[in-house]
């Protein structure tokens, strides 16, 4: 069988420290693998902000952008002229369910699979390479570490002081250590915020976030060293939730913050008002945590993208 001319539209990334946000990592870990894929032929790689209408496109059948909702920012007027160009389709990664577009030309790699249509989703699934994640913690530990990821949206001052607690209340901590069996004599919260991270007493979880952080490999260290890792902004596709997982960690999140289809798949507990410390440390188990995950693979979702590829095949 021949291979399928693909042209990509991605960022350039060449290495791990270039990743630096959701299009980053799935352009790195999807354009790593496609490049090495005996069925398809890369016949063109274009920068994500290159006018459309002049770029040679070599004989491409499918055009992929290696870019989150890629075509729904597109003016219909460039996706017609392309799609009079390719015999195939235009495909770009997906979190199911937002800004559907409806133009015939148009594929989505839906990385989750709540709200396919089909004819006009591929499910493609979760994935993170497991090499990548390590873990530097145990349940014996005598530190209790704490990430907090980026925290755009509001949550409850309550939470808020249940998380100061945690590091403030030396007999809450004694108390825990005895109902879950672990011997944690302090605790330790790092949050991301933007351009880094800081570990501080948490005055509000409620500030602004310009979406740059840590680079991958510095993010894959703060995973490794954390027991427990909250969620506190809005995920569709859950990516961090697995990373995480990967790393061992137990994720914590508000409930409905992130969707059910997520967590379903990893070590969890959700709250409302207040943070369940003890449904959370009874779950630090790195090992385990991880081993739910393990499955998830880029390999796995770099064959349902080929499969996606043929099923458009004229």
């Amino acid at each position: 069988m021949n291979p399928i001319k693909i042209a990509l539209i991605a960022p350039i990334v060449n290495d791990i420290s270039d990743v630096v946000n959701y299009d980053t990592m799935m352009a790195y870990n999807i354009l790593t693998r496609l490049r090495k894929c005996n069925a398809i032929e890369i016949v063109a790689e274009v920068d994500p902000k290159a006018d459309l209408v002049n770029v040679n496109w070599n004989g491409a059948t499918h055009i992929f952008a290696i870019v989150l909702r890629y075509w729904h920012k597109q003016n219909v007027r460039v996706i017609n002229n392309l799609a009079s160009k390719i015999r195939g389709k235009l495909f770009h990664y997906y979190d199911s369910g937002h800004y559907p577009i409806k133009h015939p030309a148009v594929i989505n790699f839906a990385v989750m699979d709540w709200t396919i249509t089909k004819g006009r989703d591929v499910h493609i699934g979760w994935a993170a390479d497991a090499s990548s994640f390590h873990i530097d913690k145990t349940r014996n530990d005598d530190i209790l570490r704490v990430l907090i990821d980026h925290p755009p949206y509001k949550i409850q001052a309550s939470a808020i002081r249940d998380l100061n607690a945690i590091v403030q209340n030396k007999a809450l901590l004694n108390e825990l250590n005895k109902k879950c069996g672990t011997r944690f004599n302090r605790a330790v919260i790092r949050r991301l915020v933007s351009d880094g991270i800081d570990e501080s007493t948490i005055t509000s979880i409620n500030c602004t976030y310009n979406r740059k952080s840590l680079s991958q490999p510095e993010l894959i260290n703060e995973y490794a060293k954390a027991h427990v890792y909250f969620m506190m902004h809005r995920e569709s596709m859950g990516m961090p939730v697995l990373e995480g997982a990967l790393a061992g960690c137990v994720i914590a999140a508000p409930h409905k913050l992130v969707k059910d289809e997520v967590l379903k798949h990893v070590n969890h507990v959700k709250f409302e008002s207040r943070i369940n410390w003890s449904a959370i440390i009874s779950k630090i188990n790195p090992q385990d945590n991880r081993k739910r995950v393990e499955d998830y693979t880029w390999d796995k979702c770099i064959d349902n993208v080929v499969s996606g590829f043929r099923q458009y095949q004229k």
